[in-house]
């Protein structure tokens, strides 16, 4: 389904300058040329339910592994779901090249990667198509088989096979990258993006039962621990959001949900509970830890804000000040 879709902009190398947005792959059990994946969704899931998660994790595992060989930057998932929600395509029925078109055109992009799947048992079967915009042609398809149990394995072994096609083969060094997986565990796997398409829904309480059961079943698995934060907070429930950012932050310092899990904090303190001191500390712990040049450009413009609401105006310069140094150096970079 096009339940949600992810903005890409792609390197000269990867994608000469064009924009790439990824949709939701579709399960397909209909017999198709491989051109026009058509399915109606409501039919397919009635049929395997079990396996309606599974479009999201092939999406997410994708844009993640696009992400991580660092060749484009990426729209967040939550702004492209607004986006999507707002022109009626946040859970569409119907997948197919027309509506891909569509969006992409709507979306503003040159190229859009979209697909299908099937599953057979505990084997699976991944189609990725690209289509052209310009040309309104799909321009590649690659196609993927294994266990379901290898999922994640499957989506980067599809990653390095589009970029291969792309003439634009990967290094060493971004395919060991990709190599990292939050967890081994399929069950835990799915509660996981269970919880992604409940919250994608509006459904806070069904995610948080899904990213808890997710955790439950990988304790290493941080990423559904971090969502599990995330949904207390956007219930209200503030202080239970803040024990679990807290305990990532705390336990896994080096950890990139370590990095996220401070921010989400400082944000509380500052915008629902208006503890500015704590905030500052927050803001500040994230800016000298962080090798995220995002989270350190939205932590100093924050200190800066706050040091200059409490009048400590040295302060706010400094950080101001940091601030611009570090935008120059991400504009300079991502030149």
């Amino acid at each position: 389904s096009l339940a949600w879709a992810d903005e890409l902009s792609g390197s000269d190398q990867a994608s000469k300058g064009s924009k790439l947005s990824v949709l939701n792959f579709s399960s397909n059990d209909i017999a198709s040329d491989g051109n026009e994946p058509l399915v109606t969704v409501g039919q397919i899931l009635s049929q395997q339910e079990e396996y309606s998660w599974i479009s999201k994790a092939i999406a997410d595992l994708l844009i993640r592994n696009f992400s991580e060989v660092n060749r484009g930057t990426i729209l967040e998932r939550d702004s492209m779901q607004t986006f999507l929600n707002e022109v009626a395509f946040g859970e569409s029925a119907l997948v197919e090249q027309e509506k891909a078109l569509r969006i992409g055109r709507v979306a503003k992009v040159d190229q859009v990667v979209y697909g299908n799947y099937s599953v057979d048992k505990n084997s699976i079967t991944i189609t990725l198509l690209l289509m052209d915009l310009n040309t309104q042609q799909i321009v590649m398809k690659e196609e993927i088989h294994g266990s379901l149990d290898k999922l994640k394995d499957l989506m980067r072994d599809l990653v390095i096979k589009f970029f291969d096609h792309q003439k634009a083969p990967l290094t060493q060094s971004e395919i060991e990258s990709i190599r990292f997986k939050q967890t081994d565990s399929l069950p835990a796997s799915k509660h996981y993006y269970q919880g992604l398409d409940f919250y994608d829904q509006g459904n806070y309480e069904k995610a948080l039962g899904e990213f808890l059961q997710a955790y439950q079943k990988d304790p290493q698995y941080l990423q559904a621990y971090l969502w599990l934060g995330r949904m207390f907070e956007f219930m209200g429930y503030f202080d239970d959001a803040l024990l679990v950012y807290d305990d990532l932050s705390v336990k896994y310092p080096k950890r990139m949900e370590a990095y996220d899990a401070l921010m989400f904090s400082a944000k509380i303190n500052q915008f629902k509970l208006n503890n500015i001191p704590q905030a500052i500390d927050d803001y500040e712990i994230l800016y000298q830890v962080t090798p995220i040049p995002a989270h350190a450009i939205e932590a100093a413009f924050h200190l800066g804000e706050l040091y200059q609401k409490e009048g400590q105006c040295r302060m706010a310069y400094d950080f101001y000040q940091k601030l611009h140094q570090l935008l120059r150096c991400f504009i300079v970079g991502q030149k």
